[in-house]
């Protein structure tokens, strides 16, 4: 499938356009979270803000798309674990726990 059929047709998704309206801090915390999902090495708190700011310029738009649809596909599905437990997992990760 041609890569600009498929931005088009996730630009459309409940996904991308909720993540569309967040803040620019709030797009952050999810690059965040998406990196620490991925296997990244934790980040100091004090380097969390750099961090976070440099992986924000590393990771694609369309990456963000893709992954955002996965979870959302997912969740449709009923392979998810409740928020609560999902952020418990990544605050132990980052060693913030």
């Amino acid at each position: 499938m041609d890569i600009r059929i498929y931005n088009r047709d996730i630009q459309q998704t409940p996904v991308w356009k909720e993540v569309e309206g967040w803040n620019m801090e709030d797009k952050q915390t999810l690059i965040k979270l998406l990196y620490s999902s991925m296997g990244a090495s934790t980040v100091s708190k004090k380097n969390e803000q750099e961090e976070a700011e440099v992986c924000a310029s590393q990771v694609s738009k369309d990456l963000l798309l893709q992954v955002g649809e996965y979870a959302l596909e997912e969740s449709r599905a009923g392979r998810c674990i409740p928020h609560a437990q999902a952020m418990n997992m990544i605050k132990q990760r980052m060693g913030w726990k």
